[in-house]
């Protein structure tokens, strides 16, 4: 599983959950509506994740390169593997989290948590990279 297939299927019951419970108030048809929509976003927004976890995790490669000036870490298809596991993994963390965070606290504090686990888990997949290589 790649990191935006891993995003997707994850956020797409996120997204219906969210719909679902912004329609709850209005009767069946819109609450089925509203998750049919809150799925349909939610694979879009899983699918932006995704991508957003990618670059953060080129960003922290490319600087994590140049400060250490060592060779790019993942030459071969293992260490590449290795890394699109570990991406998918914080993307399945980040989205759940973010939606438990939301729903407990506020949407704020779960769009901060999703972002900042994005860089924080492209800091640990890149770290993890470093450390299989040596």
């Amino acid at each position: 599983m790649n990191i935006f297939e891993a995003c997707v299927i994850t956020s797409i019951p996120v997204g219906a959950i969210i719909g679902a419970s912004l329609g709850k108030s209005y009767g069946i048809f819109v609450k089925i509506g509203a998750t049919l929509a809150g799925g349909i976003v939610g694979s879009f927004a899983g699918w932006i994740y995704g991508f957003l976890i990618i670059f953060f995790m080129s960003v922290v490669g490319v600087l994590w390169t140049a400060v250490n000036k060592s060779e790019p870490l993942y030459e071969n298809e293992k260490a590449s593997k290795d890394a699109t596991r570990n991406g998918a993994k914080t993307g399945i963390i980040g989205i759940i989290g973010a939606a438990i965070l939301g729903f407990l606290t506020g949407w704020h504090y779960g769009i901060i948590f999703l972002i900042s686990w994005a860089m924080f888990g492209a800091f640990l997949t890149v770290l993890s990279g470093y450390f299989t290589k040596s």
